[in-house]
């Protein structure tokens, strides 16, 4: 038999809420680490609530039951949200909430630059450059990544381009040392080539805030066109750009780091005998690895309080939370990332990592 007792007191009662909510599936490693904030610090002045709302974990029961397409449940899902945001009764802070692009964001979330500004124990230098850089629009900075994936092709030939391939150089590539095998055209042995709208998707995303001209999209004048030209001509001519031929050979494998123990298996373990480069997709420039910001969290417009919602994110960005391994994202905290990898390879070394 178990006696319950009424607690005396509520540790957060009176507290300030702060409403979080989440624009795709929840994640099970932010939601831990938002409980973990809210039972670690009672002597805050804030109460983090969650919301399952705007997330997406109904979306194969409503397509199946309303016939209707993912890409029609997301619109509908961001209809809400810009709607309810609008009207001032969306949540304080959205995670995930970047995968609804906006042409004009600052009409949904709030511009985080000052509060970053504001913040002593915040620097930039800390971080990965997509933390400030990833989702700046005309000089403001409406989400900020705390996980990220890291896209690219993983090379067994040091040959090349130390960051990424042009798209004459990566043509060249193929044909000399892959025996026409596109890696980026395959996620992996197990799938078929993928579609050229995927193919463009990869390439375009890379490059998408080049084309951006004072906050238009522009594809067609001057320099962009060229190089929008260029991006479209590789894809439309893969079949004719890459010469198929006999004892196609495995240098090189499309490749997403999402985790450390994914990230030591491409740089460290895969081939050992022969350095592996770590490299990016083609662009017009050669950049390196596409770094994709797989979790994001955003000040929604409506919120009263921006700065005890930044408290919030910031909490995200610390290295006490950036630190736990999670399995489904890098940390964009360097010196995280770099106990981290480091912990990995003492694991692997003695046989204990997965």
């Amino acid at each position: 038999m178990y006696l319950l007792t009424e607690v005396d007191t509520n540790p957060h009662a009176g507290k300030q809420i702060v409403t979080v909510g989440f624009s795709d599936f929840v994640i099970d490693t932010t939601l831990g680490n938002l409980v973990e904030l809210n039972n670690s610090n009672y002597d805050s002045e804030y109460f983090i609530q969650m919301t399952g709302e705007y997330d997406v974990s109904d979306m194969s029961k409503v397509c199946d039951e309303e016939g209707i397409t993912m890409d029609e449940y997301y619109v509908r899902k961001n209809d809400k949200l810009i709607s309810d945001i609008r009207e001032g009764k969306g949540p304080d802070i959205m995670i995930s909430g970047a995968r609804y692009s906006s042409a004009n964001p600052s009409l949904i979330y709030a511009d985080l630059a000052p509060l970053m500004e504001a913040d002593s124990n915040f620097s930039a230098d800390d971080y990965s450059a997509a933390v400030t850089k990833g989702f700046e629009v005309d000089g403001g900075i409406y989400h900020v990544p705390y996980g990220l994936t890291l896209s690219g092709l993983a090379i067994l030939d040091k040959q090349y381009s130390d960051s990424g391939f042009v798209y004459d150089e990566y043509i060249d590539f193929v044909n000399c040392h892959m025996n026409g095998h596109d890696p980026m055209g395959v996620y992996d042995q197990f799938n078929p080539p993928i579609e050229d709208s995927e193919y463009f998707k990869d390439l375009f995303s890379i490059c998408a805030n080049d084309f951006m001209v004072d906050g238009h999209l522009d594809i067609s004048s001057g320099e962009n066109g060229e190089r929008f030209t260029q991006m479209v001509e590789l894809i439309k001519n893969r079949e004719t750009n890459f010469h198929s031929e006999k004892g196609e050979t495995i240098n090189a494998r499309r490749l997403n780091v999402c985790n450390f123990f994914s990230y030591i298996d491409s740089t460290v373990f895969t081939k050992a005998s022969t350095p592996t480069n770590i490299v990016g997709f083609p662009s017009f420039d050669g950049r390196g690895l596409y770094s994709i910001s797989s979790y994001t969290a955003a000040i929604t417009a409506c919120c009263a309080d921006k700065d005890a919602a930044w408290k919030v994110i910031s909490q995200l960005l610390s290295y006490d939370v950036q630190s736990v391994t999670p399995d489904s994202f890098a940390p964009v905290r360097l010196d995280a990332l770099e106990a981290g990898i480091d912990e990995q390879i003492k694991l692997m070394e003695c046989g204990q990592s997965s």
